[in-house]
């Protein structure tokens, strides 16, 4: 994990967000941050607000540890795997049923 940390002390730059969506582009077949391209998905700011916060104008109140949205992230993932998991298992007792026939 890449924080920006200042004496091990993580700063509450919007790069270092749980709110904060990234932009990567593709070169020579490896990502690399799209420097300034930057979104917040902060529900509780409009699109002006969550500007002069992504620019540092104003100190943004809801700022949240970046982890936070890795581990939802993993949560998803495993939920819907699970859920693929059941439609597969689904799928195969119906394969057998007509191996039957």
């Amino acid at each position: 994990m890449s924080l920006k940390t200042t004496k091990n002390k993580i700063l509450n730059d919007c790069i270092n967000c749980a709110y904060c969506v990234k932009h990567y582009g593709n070169l020579d077949g490896k990502f690399y941050l799209i420097g300034g391209c930057i979104h917040c998905v902060n529900s509780n700011l409009k699109l002006t607000e969550s500007k002069k916060r992504i620019n540092n104008i104003v100190k943004c109140e809801y700022w949240q540890p970046e982890q936070i949205q890795i581990d939802d992230r993993r949560k998803s993932i495993v939920q819907r795997l699970c859920k693929m998991a059941e439609q597969i298992d689904g799928i195969a007792q119906i394969l057998e049923e007509d191996n039957k026939k």
